[in-house]
C-alpha cells in the first residue's frame, strides 16, 4: 500500500515520512497480516523495521488502550482534546 492508496482509503493527506518504510515483502508476516486486517499500514511499514521491538509495542498499546479502569470513549475524548490543544490532527 502507497501514500495515494492510504489517502484514498482514509481521504487524509498521508504525512511525509522521515524514512522510507519498509518495503511490504520485507515485511515481517505477523505484521503484514495485521495491517491487512484493518491495522495502520504508515505506522505499520515504519515500525517494522524494528518488527520485534513493535511487536511489543503493540502489546503494551493494546493493554493501555483497551485495558483498565477508565472507559475507552473517556480514553478516546482525553486524547482528541490532547490532540486538538496541541494542534495535532489525531
Amino acid at each position: 500500500m502507497n501514500d495515494q492508496d492510504v489517502e484514498a482509503q482514509t481521504g487524509a493527506a498521508c504525512p511525509i515520512p522521515r524514512m522510507q518504510g519498509i518495503a511490504m515483502d520485507k515485511l515481517d508476516p505477523e505484521l503484514k497480516a495485521r495491517m491487512e486486517r484493518g491495522g495502520d499500514p504508515v505506522e505499520t511499514r515504519q515500525l517494522g523495521h524494528a518488527p520485534e521491538l513493535y511487536k511489543k509495542f503493540l502489546a503494551y498499546y493494546t493493554q493501555m488502550h483497551y485495558k483498565g479502569k477508565l472507559a475507552l470513549r473517556t480514553k478516546e475524548i482525553a486524547r482528541l482534546r490532547i490532540a486538538e490543544l496541541n494542534q495535532c490532527h489525531y
